[in-house]
């Protein structure tokens, strides 16, 4: 398995930081948004055996049948905040000139042009998560690992025996404790949380 390139995906917030790291500490040297980012779509490069991008999931069908993909989720609410709380799709009239936001602002936009017809950058957010799943779901099918769970299965799933853990899962979060957003989950449109709730039901998270 070590011999063959690996994409790891998921949404943004997801923690592809930390996996990168993760899976460079077990021997597979691992870019974070290297191969795949918003002006390079690939392929991975020597001396990258792997790339754990967000940003890789529209160019999947290129390399379903020779690379190995992975799909790791966490618990939407907490990806959820990450977005909301880095700004992530807030509405252009906050974004100022040459908002290092916007080029994945735009990414997305290319792909899921619906966003710009919902205001709500909390309830763009969610629409974002649910429908970039489903890109990985149509390209992969629906296996899945919990960030908060299962990497000791896709470890194995990768070869790799005695896995080596970094202490600390909340790698390149990039959000301080005082800055992060908690949400009320109540005061979402009743539309938007029964997305939401669903979509964590389906990903085995507890309503």
């Amino acid at each position: 398995m070590k011999n063959r390139q690996i994409i790891i995906v998921g949404t943004g917030r997801s923690g592809s930081g930390y996996l990168s790291k993760l899976l460079t500490l077990n021997g597979i040297m691992c870019g974070h948004e290297h191969s795949f980012n918003p002006s390079r779509h690939g392929p991975i490069q020597h001396p990258y055996q792997a790339d754990s991008s967000w940003l890789a999931v529209p160019y999947l069908d290129n390399y379903i049948h020779n690379t190995k993909i992975l799909h790791v989720v966490r618990d939407p609410i907490k990806v959820l905040e990450s977005l909301t709380t880095r700004g992530f799709f807030k509405t252009k009239i906050y974004r100022k000139v040459n908002d290092p936001g916007d080029k994945f602002y735009k990414f997305v936009e290319k792909f899921l042009p619906e966003i710009n017809t919902i205001e709500c950058p909390v309830h763009t957010a969610i629409y974002f998560i649910i429908h970039w799943s489903k890109m990985i779901e149509k390209a992969i099918g629906t296996q899945y690992y919990q960030l908060e769970t299962d990497l000791p299965l896709l470890l194995d799933k990768l070869g790799i025996t005695n896995p080596k853990y970094y202490s600390d899962t909340k790698y390149n979060t990039n959000t301080s404790k005082s800055n992060k957003i908690k949400l009320d989950l109540k005061s979402l449109d009743n539309t938007y949380l029964k997305m939401l709730t669903l979509h964590r039901k389906n990903y085995g998270y507890k309503i």
